[in-house]
C-alpha cells in the first residue's frame, strides 16, 4: 500500500550532513566524542556491533544529531540518530547491520538504547559506576518499561496517523485509476460470466488487457487462457474496485470450457501520474469515490 513520506527539513539537513561526511573526516565535524561504558542490557538486543563493544563512543553533531561508534573513529560501522522536536529520545536513521530500530535516551551521566520489544542497553560515562550497575543487574526493568512505553505511545500514534493518510491517498489513487480505465477488449461472454461470478448484475467490468494470455505446459499444449479485469461495485452506500484473473480452461482441440474460472496470481501496482502508486492484491476490495 502507498505510504506518504513526510520529509521534514531536519531529515533533508541530515542528508546534506551525510554528504559532507564524504568530503571531510568525521572527527573534524563532530563537536564532541565521548566514551560510554556498558552498564547493563539484554543479550537479545539486535545491534550486535554496539552490544559487543565496550566502551562505545558517542559523537555529537549539534544538538539534534549523534552517532554511536563501536570504536574510536570507527565511523564506518557507526549507527546514526536524529532528534525530532517534541520527542524525548533520538531515532536511529542508519545502522551498519541491525534491522530492528532502537531509540536513544541521552542523559548527563549516561544513555539507554531501547527497542520497542523491550530489549535494551545501558551505558554510563563513568566506568566505575557502569561496573557497579553491571554487578547489580543493570537498569531496573520497571525503568526500562517506562522508557519503552514512551517510545511505543509515540510510534503507535504515528503509525495510526500514517495509516489514515495512506487510506486517503490509496482511495485517491484508485479513484483516479478507475476513472481513466476503459475496457481494452469487447467480450460480452466474459463480462456476463464475471457478473455471474460476482453474483451482482449491476457491477461494472473493465477488461484491462486486449488479448488473453495463453498458458502452455512443457509439451507446448494449451492449458488455459486468462485475462485481467477490474470490477466496480456498490456496497453499503460505498463504492469499491477489485481485480482478478479470469478465463477458461482448455478442453482440447483449440476449444475452451464454457465455464469461467478464476486464476491465482500475485499483486499488481496501479499507478496514477502525480498521485503515486498503490499495491493491490487480487480480490482485495479498495474503496473509491462513487461518482
Amino acid at each position: 500500500m502507498y505510504t506518504q513520506a513526510k520529509i521534514e527539513f531536519k531529515y533533508a539537513a541530515l542528508t546534506c550532513f551525510t554528504f559532507l561526511l564524504l568530503l571531510a573526516p568525521l572527527g573534524i565535524l563532530a563537536q564532541t566524542v565521548t566514551p560510554y561504558y556498558l552498564a547493563g542490557g539484554l543479550t537479545n538486543f539486535d545491534d550486535q556491533i554496539i552490544s559487543q563493544s565496550n566502551p562505545v563512543y558517542v559523537a555529537r553533531f549539534g544538538s539534534d544529531s549523534l552517532m554511536i561508534l563501536p570504536a574510536l573513529d570507527d565511523y564506518k560501522h557507526a549507527a546514526a540518530y536524529i532528534h525530532t522536536k517534541g520527542e524525548s529520545f533520538f531515532r536511529r536513521t542508519q545502522a551498519w547491520s541491525s534491522q530492528i530500530p532502537n531509540f536513544v535516551f541521552l542523559y548527563k551521566k549516561g544513555m539507554v538504547l531501547i527497542e520497542e520489544g523491550g530489549s535494551y542497553l545501558c551505558f554510563m560515562k563513568d566506568s566505575k559506576l557502569a561496573n557497579q550497575m553491571l554487578s547489580t543487574g543493570g537498569l531496573p526493568l520497571t525503568y526500562r518499561d517506562s522508557l519503552r512505553l514512551v517510545v511505543t505511545k509515540i510510534n503507535d500514534r504515528q503509525r495510526a496517523e500514517n495509516g489514515k493518510a495512506a487510506e486517503v491517498q490509496n482511495k485517491k489513487i484508485a479513484t483516479a485509476y478507475i476513472r481513466r480505465l476503459h475496457s481494452a477488449r469487447n467480450d460480452p461472454k466474459l463480462v456476463s460470466d464475471i457478473k455471474k461470478w460476482a453474483g451482482n448484475p449491476n457491477i461494472t467490468v473493465y477488461i484491462e488487457d486486449a488479448n488473453y494470455f495463453i498458458t502452455k505446459n512443457e509439451y507446448g499444449e494449451v492449458i488455459d487462457k486468462h485475462i485481467r479485469a477490474f470490477i466496480k461495485y456498490r456496497k453499503d452506500g460505498k463504492c469499491y474496485i477489485q481485480w482478478g484473473m479470469f478465463g477458461y480452461e482448455s478442453s482440447g482441440g483449440g476449444r475452451f470450457s464454457e465455464a469461467m474460472t478464476t486464476f491465482t496470481t500475485s499483486y499488481q501496482y496501479i499507478s496514477v501520474p502525480g498521485l503515486g502508486e498503490e499495491q493491490l492484491d487480487p480480490g482485495e476490495a479498495q474503496e473509491v469515490d462513487c461518482n
